[in-house]
């Protein structure tokens, strides 16, 4: 085999690294248990901790909500395109996301109710629709995983990765620093190094200098809450 031929082989073969999909996995996991278990622990009129869990969601919904458009909008259709094979777990995925995004606006509400008054009720709507939720992101997770993420890792080149890139980059200065900082943290919290070192490395830098007081700064309070 020629070395040209070999270059090429290997090239074919080669999977897209998709750490970032991972991370940003990992990150909403661990965020929606830390919500789920604040909010089992709020008591009537702790309206200090609820308006701490409030701050986190918005953020988590943000998160979650990029995630999915992110997915549906510029990664299926390009693994559609070159694999039209894919055309039925595309649709499935995009049902997901819907489910999801249905469940995503209960908690919402459920919170927002949470934020004017913390009481027996509005505390009891809120944990019902936020573990609806944690056990619809984990169902959706599993599935999307499984079925999608190997044939993206398969299609995906370099070039659609930077291209994601360079669209995280034009997101709004401190939205994007509270993402990466969620991520981060939550890598950090469950050890995956591999995964906080799949972040840009200009990132981890500021991450290390600046951005991690963020991260501490809304999720600390939501934690403490016991």
């Amino acid at each position: 085999m020629s070395a040209d031929l070999h270059h090429n082989d290997i090239t074919a073969t080669r999977e897209a690294d998709l750490r970032r999909f991972h991370l940003a996995h990992l990150a909403l996991r661990t965020h929606a248990d830390d919500i789920c278990r604040a909010l089992a622990a709020l008591r009537p009129g702790e309206v200090e901790k609820a308006a701490a869990i409030g701050r986190l969601w918005m953020i988590y919904e943000a998160a979650a909500r990029g995630h999915d458009v992110a997915e549906s909008a510029l990664c299926w259709p390009v693994v559609v395109e070159r694999d039209p094979s894919f055309a039925e777990v595309q649709a499935d995925m995009d049902k997901q996301h819907q489910v999801v995004d249905e469940q995503a606006r209960t908690a919402s509400n459920a919170l927002n109710r949470l934020a004017e008054e913390a009481c027996r009720a509005t505390i009891a709507d809120a944990v019902e629709a936020m573990a609806a939720l944690r056990q619809g992101i984990e169902d959706h997770f599993i599935d999307e995983e499984d079925r999608a993420f190997p044939r993206l890792a398969a299609t995906f080149t370099d070039e659609d990765l930077d291209a994601l890139e360079r669209r995280r980059h034009r997101m709004p200065k401190d939205m994007r620093v509270m993402f990466i900082a969620a991520e981060d943290g939550a890598a950090r919290r469950a050890n995956a190094r591999d995964l906080v070192a799949a972040l840009p490395l200009g990132d981890r830098i500021r991450l290390a200098l600046f951005w991690r007081r963020h991260y501490r700064k809304i999720v600390a309070p939501v934690l403490a809450i016991k």
